[in-house]
Parts: structure tokens; sequence; C-alpha cells
């Protein structure tokens, strides 16, 4: 995982004058032979040291596009160590070859032309892009995650997460300005463009660039235990048959292990309950609860019957600030601050989200001072979500047991 330290700083100059919109014949001309050979490995570099000089996301999302196709000559003949069947880049890779084909299914409706006629084709051909939804999933809470944790430079995968949130925007709006058949043509066909390019240039960002770099930096049990915890999210568009049998040896990686607690008891002050009792009382509990504590590392979440947002082991000790997209990232530091310094408690939210009415609430985690002069002690933040979907619509009072609703 070497990175040649002259070519990787050079072309940090260059996107810097791509960013400032300097000629572009001009930069290619001077920073050819950096161009000409740089890696998968140092384009994370320099878009981490571009980024880390202070230029935002947005401003480097603005130029990524143009910057990865200077550089595609170099990448697409990068020599990289292809995966094994049925491991963890290996089925990331199928699933975009079948995602490919669907988009090929689109294509084939649009060829024909007059898309608010065909909007019921174009509709069901777009459908099953929504399940594509668990790639990106499995990307943000799973390989991000890992490779944030094994090299400073892999930070930059944020940059990815914020083309996920555009694709998936893009698929939303299209399929609603088909539903309701209200916007012109034209518009609708931009729209439909936009997609293309966005998950297609997904497509090319993963091949290029972020599968060989996942592949060089990470070992064959690691990607094992990615694999496994690939189950919970699930394999768009695979034969069943296809994949690899999900086979937890010593719990490694598995989607719900066993906790072991070995008789720890713990007395919480109102009674005295087992590890494991009190794990079963968690999980048991309506809402979906991640814990962080207060170095801002993630240390828990619970698995209830029915997540909302999907968690992963590989998010533990992860940075809080890498467990969202970066167009959130500034609200949710924003009240982990103010948790902090004591100015708030709470922090509320709620969300349509595949239907329902979703509750997110922040709760800052204190223990008091040793007298009244002392401070309390911050001890990180509780982040509960919860579907009030159905609480909303409660009337009257219910008095006598029923089982139905």
């Amino acid at each position: 995982m070497k990175i040649n330290e002259t070519r990787v700083s050079r072309l940090v100059d260059y996107v810097h004058g791509v960013l400032k919109k300097q000629d572009g014949k001009t930069l290619y001309l001077e920073f050819r032979p950096e161009i000409e050979a740089v890696t998968p490995q140092e384009v994370f570099e320099i878009l981490y040291r571009v980024w880390s000089s202070g230029t935002s996301h947005e401003d480097i999302l603005s130029v990524l596009d143009k910057v990865i196709n200077v550089f595609y000559h170099a990448l697409s003949n990068y020599n990289w160590p292809k995966p094994e069947p049925g491991t963890f880049i290996d089925l990331m890779l199928r699933e975009n070859e079948a995602m490919n084909a669907k988009m090929d299914q689109v294509k084939a409706v649009l060829k024909q032309g007059k898309t608010l006629d065909n909007r019921d084709k174009l509709l069901a051909a777009l459908t099953p892009l929504l399940e594509f939804d668990a790639h990106y999933l499995k990307k943000e809470n799973i390989l991000f995650p890992v490779m944030e944790q094994r090299m400073a430079r892999f930070e930059g995968v944020a940059i990815m997460w914020a083309l996920h949130g555009a694709t998936r925007t893009s698929l939303k709006r299209v399929m609603q300005m088909l539903t309701e058949a209200t916007a012109p043509e034209q518009e609708i066909n931009a729209e439909l463009g936009q997609l293309f390019f966005n998950m297609i240039g997904l497509d090319q960002k993963e091949s290029l660039i972020l599968y060989p770099c996942a592949s060089e930096a990470l070992d064959p049990d690691t990607f094992k235990a990615m694999t496994h915890q690939s189950f919970e999210y699930g394999f768009p568009y695979l034969d069943p048959q296809t994949l690899p049998e999900p086979v937890f040896a010593d719990g490694l990686g598995a989607p719900n292990p066993t906790p072991t607690f070995h008789g720890l008891e713990i007395n919480t002050g109102t009674g005295t309950l087992s590890a494991d009792q009190l794990v079963l009382i968690l999980d048991a509990l309506p809402v979906d609860m991640t814990y962080v504590d207060e170095n801002d590392k993630v240390r828990y979440f619970s698995r209830p019957k029915d997540r909302f947002f999907p968690r992963s082991a590989a998010i533990i000790g992860r940075d809080v600030r890498y467990c969202h997209p970066p167009e959130s990232v500034e609200k949710v530091l924003e009240i982990v601050q103010a948790f902090k310094e004591g100015r708030q408690d709470t922090a509320s939210f709620w969300i349509d989200l595949r239907g329902r009415k979703v509750l997110i609430q922040y709760f800052a985690l204190r223990t008091p001072g040793d007298s009244a002069d002392d401070p309390p002690t911050y001890h990180g933040v509780l982040e509960v979500s919860q579907d009030i979907t159905d609480i909303q619509k409660m009337e009257g009072q219910r008095r006598l047991l029923s089982w139905e609703g």
C-alpha cells in the first residue's frame, strides 16, 4: 500500500487547480506524468489531503467526476488482486453487474421514446432499483467503518456516502415524477439521465478505486467477518443458491452474535439483573438505540425486532462524525457539542420513512458531581428512534385486553 509521495503532492496541486477552474488542458500537460501513473491508493490519499486542507465535500464532489475521468486510463490499467468467489468484494461486484442489467431494462423502455406514455413500463423497470439500496448500506455500515479504522486516508469515503444520498434522492424524485405525471417530459428525462449518471458513476468509482484499495488494505479474516455481517442487509438481485453459507464460527461477524457474560450481575439501584437479562430487556424495547461515548465513539447499539436504521458490528469504535452522511454531520456535531457544554439535554426530530412516522431523539448522558459545586460529568449521547405511526392514531381509551392491533 505504498504511495509515491512526490506524485501525491503533485496531484494534490492538480486537484486544487481543477477546483480553481484553471485551464484543463494546461493542467493536464503540466501533470501528465503523474496522472498517467496514479494508483487507487494514491487517489484516496489525494482526496483526503484536499479535504483535510479545508475543501468541503460539496466542492470536491463538484470536480470529482472530472478528476476521475482524467485518472481513468491509469486506474483502469491498475493490476489488483481480484477477489475469490463468494467473498465480500466478489459479491459487491456481482451486485453491480446485476444492477447494470436492471439499468439496461430501463434503457430498453427509454429507447421506445414517449417517456410519459410509457411511464407504467418505466416505473415497473425502475422499482427493482430500490432494492439496490442494500448495496449502499453495506458500504456505509460495513466496508467504510472498517477502512476508516485501517488508515486515515480512507476517511475520504464520506465523499462516496454523499453520492449515495444523491442517488437515492434522484431515484425517489424520478419515480415521483412518473407517478404524478405532472412534470414536463423533458424534465423527467433530465432526472433519468442524472440517475443513470449517479448509479453508473458509483459503479465505476467502486471498481476503479474503492475495491482495489479495500483488497490491498484488508485481510481475509476481516473480509470473512464483513461477508457474514452482509446477511443482515441482503444481496440485491443475487441468486441465493450462489451465496456463501452464513456459518458464523465463534460468532465472528454474525449479524446477531450471542452475547456471553459469564454470570455478570448488575445492581441498578432498583434491582439486580444479569447482563443477559439486561440485553434481553434492551432488545425487547420497540426502539432503536445507539450509544456514543464521551469521546464521540460508537460503543453500543440495540437489536430490536425491526430496525429503521441498519447497524452492523463494524461501526463499534467508529467516530460519530463518520456514521452520518456529510450533509447531516454538521447538525449531529452541533447536538453533541451542545450536550458536552451542558447547554442542552435533548434534541428531537421526526421524519417520514417507508410510509411510517419515525421519531428520532438524542439524550445527553450525565452523572451528577460529587457536590453541588461540581458540574455533572458528561458520558455521551443516546440516540433513540421509534415508530410513532400507530401511537399518533390512538384515540379514546383501551381498558380491556385485546390481542389485535
